[in-house]
């Protein structure tokens, strides 16, 4: 994680305990897949797929947290607001 300087933590899970209880085991490998989670620990996306899916699967979650971004701003939900603006500019981080 340092030495890459990525913005998340890694899990590993090499007897995949895990990989297996959510379903992205095969054959003693590992399914590509993404999972959006906030910061509360709910999920907002899990789904399995390459790259270019999942790529999309979480930029619809990230444009879904703009749009509440914008709409809680409006309704003074400022939690809400604050932690759309927080996942929307973390991808936009990474995007670049």
């Amino acid at each position: 994680m340092t030495k890459q300087n990525l913005p998340y933590t890694l899990l590993c899970d090499p007897k995949h305990t895990l990989i297996t209880a959510i379903g992205m085991a095969a054959a003693g490998k590992t399914k590509r897949g993404v999972f959006v989670v906030d910061k509360q620990g709910k999920v907002l996306e899990a789904m399995q797929g390459g790259p270019l899916p999942t790529v999309d699967a979480a930029q619809k979650v990230v444009a879904a947290m703009s749009k509440a971004n914008g709409e809680a701003v409006k309704n003074g939900d400022k939690k809400a607001a604050e932690t759309a603006a927080e996942v929307a500019d973390t991808a936009a981080k990474l995007d670049a």
